[in-house]
């Protein structure tokens, strides 16, 4: 039952790992594949990156593309995966890459495609880490908020609820604590409180001698 609720959990996390934790997502995927899963076997995966110099190798006044050799593929990459089984679903390891054709067998042709889980896809990672990685988790809960979420997804709405409090809390140190700090003036060096004052870097008396001064600039001779 543990296995089957593990699984269900990795197979929506791994759909999508947000972009600002997939090194610390991979980390734990490849511990937990290690300590619950099997590997089964190994293949090779075939990628390669489209020019954008060019079309099809052709460039826009008709020559030849240099950067691909004609080709419209600018590069070609063979990884190595490994194949893991966790109750009944297949995970992938990647372990070596090359840019030389290794001559061997490919099974797997451009990148690996995963359904959509949306919202489901946080709410997994974000219960994989509670469990398994509580620094990654912190992480993830200092993070940006989630987009969709409700009271099926209690993880989620604690994702949403540390977004509020953040927020709230920078807003109020700007609009309510920052104004109060006293701070130096930067003509006379003494100290102010820029809550009662027009100006931040200027205490009042210095303040009112500028506009004074200016005020004087501004009248024709």
């Amino acid at each position: 039952m543990l296995i089957r609720i593990l699984t269900w959990l990795l197979v929506r996390a791994n759909a999508k790992p947000p972009n600002g934790h997939r090194e610390g997502f991979y980390a734990m995927k490849d511990q937990l594949l290690r300590r619950f899963g099997r590997m089964i076997g190994a293949e090779w995966q075939h990628i390669h990156k489209r020019c954008w110099s060019c079309e099809d190798g052709v460039r826009d006044d008709g020559d030849s593309c240099w950067k691909c050799g004609g080709t419209g593929i600018y590069q070609h990459t063979w990884v190595l995966l490994q194949r893991w089984e966790i109750g009944g679903a297949i995970f992938h390891r990647p372990v070596y890459r090359t840019t030389l054709d290794p001559h061997e067998v490919l099974m797997i042709h451009g990148y690996i495609t995963h359904p959509e889980y949306l919202a489901d896809s946080t709410e997994a990672l974000l219960w994989l880490a509670l469990l398994f990685d509580h620094r990654l988790f912190w992480g993830l809960l200092r993070g940006g908020s989630p987009l969709d979420w409700s009271w099926r997804r209690p993880l989620s709405v604690l994702h949403r609820g540390c977004f509020w409090v953040r927020t709230g809390w920078s807003r109020f140190w700007r609009d309510v604590v920052e104004p109060l700090r006293p701070r130096r003036c930067d003509k006379c060096r003494h100290h102010f409180v820029r809550a009662w004052n027009p100006s931040w870097y200027l205490c009042p008396a210095c303040a009112y001698v500028q506009s004074q001064e200016q005020r004087a600039d501004d009248i024709p001779f």
